[in-house]
């Protein structure tokens, strides 16, 4: 596995057992403002950096910085450009959704929480979507 694979699935990893304990959280007591919101999704946030900080030194450690500088060949761009492509869609339909939640006067916090969604399944898709191309072949 490449590094950039082992990357990709440190990335899915992290993303979800934050994602899983953040949707706990808000499940088991869901913010009625965005006040409330707002410590739970930095806290979230600060949370993953923290667990990517940690894994991708260990990563770089573990396969040597000789490997982890290397640039990207050919096959790797295509594999990022076609992992975005699928983003772009994620986004695109998230996008949508947010402003439908807005038209119909929603609650703020059910759009903020749409929002984030959508940041985070965007995130998925691509690291995912990274993975299967890897896989796959482009």
């Amino acid at each position: 596995m490449s590094f950039r694979e082992k990357r990709a699935v440190i990335t899915l990893l992290a993303l979800w057992i934050v994602v899983i304990g953040y949707v706990a959280a808000v499940f088991h007591a869901p913010p009625s403002s965005i006040p409330t919101a707002v410590p739970g999704m930095f806290g979230a946030m600060f949370l993953l950096i923290g667990i990517m900080i940690v894994s991708h030194i260990a990563l770089i450690i573990g396969v040597g910085p000789k490997e982890a500088r290397m640039p990207s060949d050919e096959r790797e761009r295509l594999v990022q450009l076609a992992s975005r492509r699928n983003v772009s869609w994620v986004g695109q339909v998230g996008l949508w959704l947010i402003l439908m939640l807005a038209i119909m006067a929603q609650p703020h916090v059910l759009i903020a929480q749409a929002a984030l969604g959508t940041f985070v399944l965007a995130e998925i898709v691509m690291y995912a979507s990274e993975l299967f191309y890897y896989r796959r072949g482009v």
